[in-house]
C-alpha cells in the first residue's frame, strides 16, 4: 500500500490515493483496529471532499462512509452509524453496483443490534438480491443468514433455519 500510495501521489492521482487510504481503513476495520480504521477513513473522506466531483460512481467513498458508520454503530452510536451508512448507500443505491450488497449488510447488522428486526430483514433481503444478481456468494450467504435470523426473531420457527 505504501508504494501504491507514493506512486499515486507522484502521479497526481489524488482519487486513487483516496481509494488506497480508504482501503487501508477498510482493512484496519476488518481486523478490529478501529482507531487506525477511523484515522484512515477520515483521511480518505477528507481527501475526497477536497477533490472536484468525478463522473464515475463514488464506490470507494460510499464504502468508506458505510464502514465508518459500522464502526460508530459498533461503539453504540446507532443513529450516527446509520446516518453514515445511509449516506454511503445513497451514493450507490439502485446503481447496479455490487458494493450496495455489503453496505446493506452493514445496515442490517446495525438494525439488528437495535432489535429493529423488520427493518433488518428488509435490508438483508436487499443485500441478498444484490448478491444473487451479481453472483456474489459471500454477500448472498451473509445476507441470507441475516435475513433468516431477523425472521426468526420476528417469529421463531424452524423454517427460518431452513432458509440457511
Amino acid at each position: 500500500f505504501a508504494q501504491a500510495q507514493a506512486c499515486a501521489t507522484r502521479l497526481g492521482m489524488d482519487n486513487l490515493r483516496a481509494e488506497i487510504i480508504g482501503g487501508l481503513g477498510h482493512s484496519a476495520s476488518a481486523r478490529g483496529d478501529n482507531a487506525a480504521a477511523l484515522a484512515q477513513l477520515d483521511a480518505a473522506l477528507a481527501l475526497w471532499d477536497s477533490l472536484p466531483a468525478t463522473r464515475g460512481l463514488p464506490v470507494g467513498r460510499a464504502y468508506s462512509l458505510s464502514c465508518k458508520g459500522m464502526i460508530q454503530a459498533d461503539h453504540g452510536d446507532f443513529a450516527g452509524g446509520l446516518a453514515l451508512i445511509g449516506e454511503g448507500l445513497a451514493l450507490v443505491r439502485d446503481s447496479g453496483h455490487q458494493i450496495e450488497g455489503p453496505i446493506r449488510c452493514f445496515e442490517s447488522a446495525t438494525l439488528m443490534w437495535q432489535g429493529r428486526w423488520r427493518e433488518a430483514e428488509q435490508a438483508a433481503e436487499a443485500a441478498r438480491r444484490v448478491g444473487q444478481r451479481v453472483n456474489g456468494p459471500y454477500v448472498f450467504a451473509m445476507a441470507s443468514a441475516m435475513r433468516a435470523y431477523a425472521r426468526w426473531q420476528l417469529a421463531p420457527a424452524a423454517r427460518h433455519a431452513e432458509d440457511l
